[in-house]
């Protein structure tokens, strides 16, 4: 009988997060902002962070860390410590996150006690579907003499399963009064949550936002400022529904840019098949939009099969057109 050898294996080692960093504001949040920690951090979180900022004023006081989330263009705050959790983080947290709109928030610490991990929980359950909270234990390991690897470990984040069935059940009105979810706020994140498996399985260029009760949906082509919208609307008085197809720049000097993209507006119109419109707000400088769009009942399931398709054929058109110029722009 032939023996088989086994090789060695090594033993993993902790590693004192303070060997490494001395210091949060000194030594680990210079390191964690970094692009390709960011990225570890991000595929733990089921991110794309992108830096935005560190040490960023907020009235009197400074927050450690602001990114961007290239699937949805939302602002992400990180804030970090490296001792145990305590009250006075927490209370950065809220102010942090009221002073920059953020809507993802990520607590950074060596370790959770119960009473925080506990309040991370009650937070993703009371607060709405966009935000997320997220407490994320970080450890440092090392095998012999090699150097430490970080490791974050998710000990507390947003439970989807709890919230899509929490959009089942009646709402709180006024004087405690149990409502029920509108047909419209249903109607959006079905046809949402359908739009997401049918870019999901058509295995589209671009990603889309965590579907929810609302008009629209974001789209991540990774670049940050820029980025291509779906939007469905309610049926008015005397007009059906619009659908639209947009492509927005949502940055300083966005209407300049803009302005230069009407430029393509022949080719664009022969991409799409479609009008194409520009919209370029002088009271909103930072967020200009041009956009094909069509009339539709998108609130019928039997319509939203060929829905989708114009949507996601639209935005492939768009982006071949504007893609290579997003360089130029």
């Amino acid at each position: 009988m032939q023996t088989i050898t086994m090789k060695p294996l090594a033993t993993l080692e902790s590693v004192n997060i303070r060997e490494v960093w001395q210091g949060e504001a000194s030594h680990f949040t210079p390191w964690l902002a970094k692009a390709e920690n960011l990225e570890r951090l991000g595929e733990a979180l089921a991110m794309r962070l992108e830096p935005v900022s560190k040490e960023t004023p907020v009235g009197a006081f400074f927050a450690d860390i602001v990114c961007s989330d290239l699937n949805d263009n939302t602002t992400v705050l990180i804030e970090n410590q490296l001792e145990r959790t305590d009250h006075r983080h927490l209370g950065q947290i809220f102010t942090y996150a009221a002073g920059l709109d953020a809507v993802t928030i990520v607590w950074i610490s060596p370790q959770f006690t119960e009473e925080h991990r506990a309040v991370i929980d009650w937070l993703n359950r009371i607060t709405l579907d966009n935000f997320s909270f997220f407490a994320v234990e970080i450890e440092l390991w090392k095998i012999g003499d090699s150097p430490p690897a970080p490791k974050f470990n998710i000990v507390a984040k947003p439970n989807d399963w709890t919230r899509a069935m929490r959009r089942k059940r009646p709402e709180m009105g006024p004087g405690g009064a149990k409502v029920a979810p509108s047909d419209l706020r249903l109607n959006q994140i079905a046809f949402w949550e359908g739009f997401q498996d049918f870019l999901n399985n058509a295995k589209s260029p671009y990603t889309c936002q965590k579907p929810g009760p609302r008009a629209w949906m974001w789209h991540s082509i990774g670049r940050s400022g820029i980025a291509l919208c779906s939007i469905v609307t309610s049926p008015t008085k005397g007009m059906g529904s619009e659908i639209r197809a947009e492509f927005v720049i949502h940055e300083d000097l966005s209407g300049k840019r803009m302005e230069a993209l009407r430029k393509l507006e022949n080719e664009l119109r022969s991409a799409t098949e479609e009008e194409v419109f520009f919209e370029t707000n002088a009271e909103e400088a930072n967020r200009s939009k041009l956009y094909v769009r069509r009339e539709g009942d998108w609130t019928k399931s039997e319509n939203q099969q060929e829905i989708y398709q114009w949507l996601d054929s639209k935005h492939k058109a768009l982006l071949k057109v504007l893609q290579p110029r997003l360089q130029k722009i």
